[in-house]
């Protein structure tokens, strides 16, 4: 979404109860996960954002193979320049560097940064070290050394490597810009992500099913505020999202029955902002929960689904005055 929406910083008690009872009483389980045979680490170039400067550069594994590597927070001309290469600048950019180095935004310009960029390396687990040679430096990463939770610093603190999760792309390689995501883990283990992208002045909202291809949900353009995604007691995957037409903002949804995606529904009707939504999957049912307003006031709001009679009515269940906890997470 690119219009101006003003930033909600604390949320009703309502919002953080409901979602920890329906965790608590229903919780999921999740597909155990295969031994990995690779290792994934980030490597940030510039962290001590001192001075722009170029990091182009390349790395050579022994002991093992290299099986990839994928951008980190690439701007402008930053690439992969080959199967072990790279060309990156450290820049000065409109950033904000949170959440290490967080600056007002309050009443000023938007702040001018030097911007950390850096790549995911993923080699065989077999791999001994990893030898980098880069425009300022060269340095070697110990396999050994790389444990989940630790910090490796090279060139006088201005490298940091850590080893992270492996790296899977979600998004199409397009030229738009996926943003917001939500992810869903079905009662089978199957993970479901649902994002929205932006290009040239308009927004759509894609899913994507594990194992499988993005597919767009949206067939026109749209001014559009985050997604939500969720599994039914059915087994139904539901896809939530707040688009504006003309002055209001109202929820719509595209359902997912194993076989085809529904047509998209409408589940507000009202001519107010109704953003910050969030599915909550439980035995019962499916619950949705938002922010609202009347009057110039928010509140928070909640309506069921069921399969036999699909969306309930929405009812005020907290407020005035709602606010919305940033990453707050159900």
């Amino acid at each position: 979404m690119r219009s101006v929406i003003l930033a909600l910083l604390s949320v009703c008690a309502a919002i953080l109860t409901l979602a920890i009872c329906h965790q608590l009483q229903h919780p999921k389980s999740v597909a155990a996960q295969p031994v990995a045979d690779a290792i994934t680490l980030r490597v940030v170039f510039g962290y001590q954002r001192t001075a722009v400067k170029t990091y182009n550069g390349s790395l050579h594994v022994t002991g093992g193979m290299l099986r990839g590597i994928e951008p980190w927070r690439f701007l402008q001309d930053d690439a992969i320049a080959g199967p072990n290469s790279w060309k990156l600048q450290i820049r000065r950019v409109t950033f904000e560097n949170q959440p290490d180095a967080p600056q007002s935004m309050a009443g000023g310009p938007f702040p001018q940064n030097i911007v950390p960029v850096g790549i995911f390396v993923t080699v065989d687990s077999t791999a001994s070290s990893i030898d980098f040679q880069t425009s300022q430096g060269n340095f070697s990463v110990r396999v050994a050394d790389l444990l989940y939770g630790r910090e490796l610093w090279f060139l006088d603190h201005d490298v940091q490597v850590a080893r992270v999760p492996a790296v899977l792309r979600i998004s199409p390689k397009n030229g738009e810009e996926h943003d917001f995501p939500s992810i869903a883990v079905t009662h089978s283990g199957e993970v479901w992500t649902a994002w929205q992208a932006y290009q040239e002045r308009g927004d759509h909202v894609y899913v994507r099913r594990q194992g499988g291809d993005p597919v767009r949900l949206t067939a026109d353009k749209g001014d559009i505020f985050r997604t939500s995604v969720a599994e039914d007691p059915e087994g139904r995957i539901h896809v939530v999202w707040s688009e504006r037409f003309g002055e209001a903002w109202n929820l719509y949804e595209r359902v997912f029955d194993g076989r085809d995606w529904s047509a998209r529904a409408q589940i507000t009707r009202t001519d107010a902002p109704n953003i910050y939504h969030k599915l909550i999957a439980g035995s019962g049912g499916l619950d949705l929960i938002w922010i609202g307003h009347e009057g110039g006031e928010s509140y928070l709001y909640l309506a069921s689904y069921t399969r036999s009679g699909g969306w309930s009515q929405s009812q005020r269940i907290g407020g005035p005055k709602v606010r919305q906890v940033i990453g707050l997470a159900v």
